[in-house]
């Protein structure tokens, strides 16, 4: 006989579900079951069914799990069958049989085994195959990963174990109806047979008994319903009937006939079930008294079968009642069993979550809720709950890719389950907690979306949050109400960055306020941890709303904020709080970045490296593994530290420092992928595509293209990705640094594809104006406007017509003056200087256009540009910006001594000899490449001009010639524009034939 343990076939593909096979059957003996399979296939499709429906017929039950793999298939089918996989006929088969199927399909991010990627016509085949399974009647179980597979499946046993007991049902009937079975066999004529094989009493015999038992209880259990219909009839019809006289047989024959028109069958073959029905209970001793009643029912010996019927009542009641007694002892110990087990799992779970096994938590968890009946411990299923939720909320913080959202949901979910018992009235600290809890996995969930997505879900967050508040009083509970109000304050930082201009610094006020109020609760001598945290989110707001702001009211605000993470970091310490240390060190080494970039000269220097080493110090105590979104964070703002520190170390080595920061950006999209993380992954690459066009500058030729080249595919990956209108901020970031990509990409080009890749420059910095408006955000306005103009001025140089040149030039000193006047009122004076110095050149190129009797006056308009400038742009402060101005004063004073000669002519160009030597005395080739090309250059020029329109003596001559062939061949070592460079060489060559002119004379 077979075994009372259930025999459960395993439906899977090996090729992608091999691992989760074995995940199965290890569940399935866990649960007490068979587990059975079939690893070997004929060639036909006739011969597999036939073998799988033989198969199936012996088990009990199937769990079928539906991955992408179709797997392998019969190597014939016939005509009319359709072309199946040996998985997808188990699956009918099973079916077909009517078998219970407990149907798994893994979801999009499951993790599949590695296997040979398959044809599209098997790809389509299995895909058919799910969407059938989903969009038909069958209740299907959707599954994420082999733990959760693993743990759906021991979540069967209830069903497991009615199967169990069906089984075991089956062979007491068995052993009970064999009797029965044989006399009924016996009155119809064949004794012979059963004697036979009762003398022989094998096993086989034994088994065929068995099969035909089913058949056979049938046909008794149609008896049994024929009798009763005939006992209903036969009672509805006294009434009816008594008129008519009618003896009793009569009656008893008109309801046999009537129940018989009834079925659809003949009365005789009515009468003869009944009859057959009856001699097999007379020849059984060990009748029930129910088939006793229905016998003498059939028999009309009613006194009898009243008496029966009570006695099967009297029967049926003390076994009520004693079963009654046994579940309820068994029922009172599966409650105490089920607590012990919910207890430990528990226990279990703490564990792990203290080991920061945080996936494994999950699962039991889940175990000892799927043990814990809510309607008898409904407190401890909220806190099971509860707890479930953290650990999922911890486990998204340690994921990567899709699993992150499918966690936070998950932990979401178990908040919400835990709330329905935690109710505000009932539980008013636990409902606090649940949903203060569920506001902060809105936010890590946001955290990780594009700004239109975040934005919903971060406004849902703070909705939670305030009514959270309103059920909280400061008076009664006033940590719990500061830490509420401490939310609500991080929840609007965050929602401020999902918009622009005046909204966005009225979010961080409020949110800066918000913290403040916290901290009237929160206190350092009562609560030190809380008070950290207040105070390092105070710092996060504070340095935020410093960006939106100019002048001295931006560096107080970055003063306030170091002050605000020096505070927290006086209470976490990297050995106790390793996590907070290192996160609040990373801030505060983002606000000394902002201090060094409002800092000038040494004082910027010492910033820049305190930055860094923060960054590098927080680095240490950061474990990717267990942290990765930190880490990559914290790689992301070292890169950004690199790059000031190396703006600030000078060409050699800021060149070490800015591959650092490249190699920062890329580490940073390990973790912070496209598909995981699209903001951070947006933000990364857009700060990926500035690193690369500065460490462009530095590198030779063909490996600065390849890094242009490079910087231009990652703001177009960016652009491909997003639009105007989904993520605008993002989006106008990418646009602005394409133009300065592009514009790079420019500068090694000459002629027709310099001016087109200068005019697909301005067209990116325009694209990024749509969502850059002046009214909202004016500083970035006026950057964006800025650049258009240097583009402006860069591409007149390289336009023939003059009308056109000149109309280009004009508008590029409009441009200038409308952002001169923007940057007067929203920016800092320093930009606002630079500005004008910009805007000096531009009046310079448009000079070099115009007639000699005007043309001094745009050079003089350029020179007193420049004298405004130089009032903020001082030697003292500004030493780079100083020596730029002063090298653009030398080149228009040589302007002007070209044009007037003779003794003006002579104290220009001594002018602009003195101020081209006084800005190479400030810089170096290595800290200001670009200062030094250009002051060389202006030098140069000045030098070969004074041997032309100065009278000397020989020596003289030749040495202010020597002096600019120089100064000349030294501009051409750092000068990336082709046409700027021949043009250099060729005045170079011209001043070489002076000097042998003068030599030989």
């Amino acid at each position: 006989m077979r075994p009372s343990r259930p025999d459960i076939f395993i439906s899977a593909t090996s090729a992608d579900l091999g691992t989760c096979r074995q995940v199965i059957k290890q569940a399935l003996l866990t649960l007490g079951c068979t587990p059975v399979e079939q690893t070997n296939f004929p060639p036909s499709a006739g011969s597999v069914r036939q073998m799988l429906r033989e198969k199936l017929a012996q088990c009990d039950a199937v769990v079928h799990v539906v991955g992408v793999a179709y797997g392998s298939e019969p190597q014939e089918f016939s005509d009319d069958e359709p072309r199946r996989s040996y998985t997808q006929i188990e699956y009918e088969t099973a079916r077909e049989l009517g078998k219970p199927v407990y149907l798994f399909i893994c979801g999009d991010g499951f993790p599949y085994d590695a296997h040979e990627p398959e044809d599209d016509e098997r790809r389509a085949l299995q895909q058919a195959h799910r969407q059938r399974l989903q969009s038909g009647d069958e209740l299907f179980t959707p599954v994420d990963s082999r733990d959760d597979l693993s743990l759906k499946v021991h979540q069967l046993q209830t069903r497991v174990e009615r199967l169990a007991d069906d089984l075991r049902r089956s062979r007491s009937r068995l052993a009970r109806g064999v009797a029965v079975v044989l006399v009924v066999l016996a009155m119809l004529g064949v004794g012979l047979w059963w004697v036979n094989h009762k003398r022989q009493g094998t096993h086989q015999q034994v088994e065929q008994a068995e099969q035909r038992l089913d058949t056979v209880e049938t046909e008794l259990d149609k008896q049994r319903r024929y009798i009763k219909q005939v006992a209903d009839v036969y009672s509805r019809q006294q009434v009816e009937l008594a008129a008519l006289r009618l003896t009793g047989q009569q009656r008893f024959d008109r309801a046999v006939a009537q129940v018989a028109q009834d079925a659809g069958v003949p009365p005789s073959e009515m009468r003869a079930a009944i009859d057959l029905f009856v001699a097999a209970v007379l020849a059984d001793p060990g009748a029930d008294f129910y088939d006793r009643a229905l016998a003498e029912f059939a028999q009309q010996r009613f006194a009898d079968a009243a008496k029966s019927a009570g006695d099967a009542a009297d029967k049926a009641r003390q076994e009520r009642e004693a079963v009654e007694a046994v579940a309820k002892a068994a029922a009172e110990r599966i409650e105490a069993a089920r607590v012990k087990e919910a207890r430990a799992l528990a226990l279990k779970a703490h564990a792990q979550m203290a080991s920061e096994q945080f996936g494994q938590a999950v699962a039991t968890y889940q175990r000892a809720i799927g043990v814990t009946l809510r309607q008898t411990w409904p407190e401890t299923w909220a806190e099971l709950h509860f707890l479930l939720g953290n650990a999922a909320s911890n486990w998204a913080q340690r994921s990567t890719g899709a699993e992150i959202r499918q966690r936070r949901d998950l932990a979401l979910s178990a908040y919400r389950s835990a709330l329905e018992v935690f109710t505000a009235d009932a539980h008013p600290r636990h409902h606090w907690t649940v949903r203060g809890n569920v506001a902060l996995t809105q936010i890590n969930h946001a955290n990780a979306m594009t700004s239109a997505d975040r934005e919903p879900v971060l406004i849902e967050a703070l909705e939670t949050q305030r009514g959270l508040l309103a059920t909280v009083s400061r008076e009664k509970h006033p940590n719990y109400w500061a830490w509420v109000q401490f939310c609500i304050a991080s929840t609007l930082a965050d929602l401020a960055e999902c918009k622009q201009g005046e909204q966005k610094r009225k979010l961080l006020e409020a949110s800066m306020s918000t913290h403040r109020t916290a901290l009237e609760i929160h206190r350092r001598e009562t609560d030190p941890r809380s008070w950290a945290m207040s105070q390092h989110n105070l710092g996060v707001t504070l340095a935020s709303l410093a960006r939106e702001t100019v002048g001295p009211k931006h560096v107080a605000l970055l003063n306030e904020a170091r002050t605000a993470f020096n505070a927290a970091l006086e209470v976490y310490a990297p050995d106790t709080t390793p996590n907070e240390w290192a996160y609040a060190l990373t801030q505060r080494a983002s606000v000394l970045g902002g201090l060094a970039r409002a800092s000038s000269g040494d004082e910027r220097l010492v910033l820049n490296r305190q930055a860094v080493r923060d960054y590098r110090s927080a680095l240490e105590k950061i474990d990717r593994e267990k942290l990765p979104n930190e880490w990559a964070m914290a790689q992301h703002n070292l890169g950004y530290a690199l790059q000031d520190q190396a703006e600030a170390a000078g060409v050699k080595a800021g060149a070490g420092l800015r591959e650092e920061a490249v190699k920062c950006f890329r580490d940073s999209l390990t973790i912070n992928k496209r598909d995981s993380h699209p903001a951070r992954w947006l933000s990364t690459q857009i700060s990926l595509a500035v690193a690369l066009v500065e460490l462009a500058e530095t590198d030779p030729a063909a490996q600065r293209a390849e890094r242009l080249r490079e910087a231009v595919q990652c703001s177009r990956d960016v652009l491909a990705v997003i639009t105007e209108q989904s993520a605008p901020e993002s989006w106008g970031m990418a646009q602005f640094n394409l133009g300065i990509a592009l514009r790079a990409q420019a500068k090694s080009l000459s002629g027709e594809e310099r001016l087109r890749g200068l005019l697909a420059c301005e067209a990116a910095y325009r694209a990024a104006l749509r969502v850059r408006p002046r009214e909202v955000v004016p500083r970035v306005w006026a950057k964006t406007q800025h650049n258009i103009a240097h583009v402006m001025t860069e591409r007149a140089v390289l336009t023939n017509d003059a009308a056109q040149r000149t109309a280009i030039l004009e508008e590029a000193i409009q441009v200038y003056k409308d952002v001169a006047v923007v940057r007067a009122e929203h920016d800092s004076r320093v930009n606002w200087a630079k500005t004008l110095v910009s805007a000096s050149h531009a009046f310079r190129h448009l000079a070099a256009l115009k007639d000699r009797s005007v043309r001094f006056r745009f050079l003089d308009e350029s020179l007193k540009l420049l004298e405004v400038a130089s009032a903020v742009l001082t030697r003292e402060r500004f030493p780079t910006e100083w020596a730029n101005l002063q090298v653009s004063r030398a080149v228009t004073l040589n302007g002007r001594a070209f044009d007037v000669g003779g003794v003006a002519a002579v104290l220009f160009l001594e002018d602009s000899v003195a101020a081209s030597e006084a800005a190479l005395r400030v810089v170096t080739a290595d800290r200001s490449p670009v200062v030094w090309r250009d002051g060389h250059h202006a030098l140069g020029s000045a030098l070969a001009m004074q041997a032309l329109l100065v009278p000397a003596t020989r020596a003289e001559l030749l040495d202010r010639y020597r002096r600019a062939k120089a100064a000349l061949e030294t501009s051409i070592r750092l000068e990336p524009d082709p046409g700027q460079r021949a043009r250099t060489m060729k005045s170079v060559k011209g001043i070489e034939a002076e000097i042998a002119r003068i030599e030989g004379l």
